[in-house]
């Protein structure tokens, strides 16, 4: 079953496996409204798949959630009158979207040397998909972010806007929705090698989270995601790409070995306070 937004317009669910189908073909249906019953088509288990698309995706959770906590009780004589609830913009472009931030994050991908899935260049064009998400993982990791594959605020400060964009065309999908703000991307430092976003190393752990992204985007496969970038970026010939992760893995020795210094510097201090009490030093209270 084919789920349209309007009559004529863009399917916006698809749900297989159901039966008996409870709707005909063009029935306009009301929120809440039965569609059918999960079935055994296909497999011996009774299921049902839901595909939605991603601009629906606030509408579609609302909907699971309301089925889940009896809004939509399971009687469907219930269930007239219920009201969708309404849609919050949450600043997210999540996978299958075409936003204007997605094409700024490619940009930002690309010159930091990230590659789509398979090793290949990611393109530009604005449209996030599967191909994609397992450079955002790594990129939402390596820049402090939490790793949620969603092109939220906090990734999009990372990825500078280019002058002179045009605003991205008009989507019925976002009708009602609270306009975000255009600038997400706040001056300040940059981080070496980095010259297009702040500098994101002073909000970095020490030990980076384990990574979500379980498909590697790049081909090195050296354990090492700095050595990994660098040698895409030497397999792709970019310049600029070889520069940035050059650059990047100084910064990180640097930064390694000022944390052993610090580490040994803490470890001596009190080994050098043991000496002093055996002495017969006085203890001083600090």
């Amino acid at each position: 079953m084919d789920v349209y937004d309007r009559q004529g317009g863009d399917v916006i669910a698809r749900i297989r496996h159901m039966h008996p189908i409870a709707v005909s073909e063009g029935q306009t249906v009301a929120y809440g409204e039965s569609l059918g019953t999960q079935g055994r088509q296909q497999t011996g288990a009774v299921h049902v798949h839901m595909e939605v698309d991603t601009r629906y995706y606030q509408a579609y959770e609302n909907y699971i959630g309301d089925l889940v906590s009896g809004r939509l009780p399971v009687q469907s004589e219930h269930r007239e009158n219920v009201n969708p609830r309404p849609i919050v913009e949450d600043g997210k472009v999540r996978l299958g979207e075409c936003d204007a931030r997605v094409l700024d994050l490619q940009r930002t991908l690309d010159i930091e040397g990230y590659r789509a899935q398979g090793g290949g260049t990611l393109p530009q064009d604005g449209v996030y998909r599967a191909s994609m998400q397992g450079a955002v993982l790594d990129f939402q990791r390596a820049h402090g972010v939490p790793q949620t594959g969603d092109i939220d605020l906090q990734t999009s400060r990372f990825a500078p806007r280019e002058g002179g964009l045009a605003p991205p065309p008009f989507d019925p999908a976002l009708r009602g929705r609270e306009s975000l703000p255009l600038d997400v991307h706040p001056p300040g430092p940059r981080a070496p090698g980095h010259p297009s976003h702040p500098d994101h190393r002073p909000a970095l752990p020490e030990s980076l989270p384990p990574p979500v992204n379980g498909r590697r985007t790049g081909a090195g496969g050296t354990g090492s995601e700095d050595l990994d970038r660098l040698y895409d970026a030497l397999l792709s010939g970019d310049e600029r790409a070889i520069s940035t992760a050059c650059e990047d893995i100084r910064a990180s020795l640097i930064t390694q070995g000022m944390h052993a210094r610090n580490q040994s510097t803490w470890r001596t201090q009190p080994m050098e306070h043991e000496a002093a009490l055996e002495q017969g030093a006085p203890a001083r209270t600090l």
